[in-house]
């Protein structure tokens, strides 16, 4: 019974704020439409509030941590451990080693071969670009001698 007379009074004060807030914005005279954004806002809230405080337990001392630093600090300890634990198996580690003994070899690799690229394929290729959006978010410069170079393979 306590309760529930502590619920309506809590109703009541929510109904008078309601009202009070509804004349304060009728008394503005601002137009109607801009009236139910603001209404919207108010019974909303704004979208623009900041994040809701929370917690975290750490998974080491299982104590409650409420502090944002802390909460970062535990959860980037935490993805690097679990980060250091999964070692890969021989199989993926001996493909990880194939890989880097490739890329070496490639980058140390001396390409005898040259490309004159002239006026007009130059200009040819540019024309088509000037007509395209950047595809895949490659830099334009980039993306011109690429598509230079397929130009020469393709002649």
């Amino acid at each position: 019974m306590n309760q529930e007379k502590r619920d309506r009074e809590l109703l009541k004060k929510q109904t008078s704020k309601i009202e009070e807030d509804i004349n304060n914005i009728k008394k503005k005279g601002i137009d109607k439409i801009e009236n139910v954004f603001i209404m919207k806002e108010l019974i909303g809230g704004s979208k623009k509030a900041g994040q809701e405080p929370t917690d975290i337990k750490d998974p080491v001392t299982n104590e409650l941590i409420v502090s944002n630093d802390e909460i970062k600090k535990v959860i980037l300890k935490y993805c690097v451990d679990t980060l250091q634990n999964n070692v890969p198996d021989e199989v993926v580690q001996n493909l990880i080693n194939i890989t880097k003994v490739l890329h070496e070899a490639r980058m140390n690799e001396k390409v005898d071969c040259e490309m004159e690229i002239d006026k007009v394929d130059f200009e040819k290729v540019l024309r088509r670009f000037k007509n395209n959006r950047f595809i895949h978010m490659k830099d334009y410069l980039p993306r011109l001698y690429e598509a230079l170079v397929v130009s020469k393979m393709i002649s």
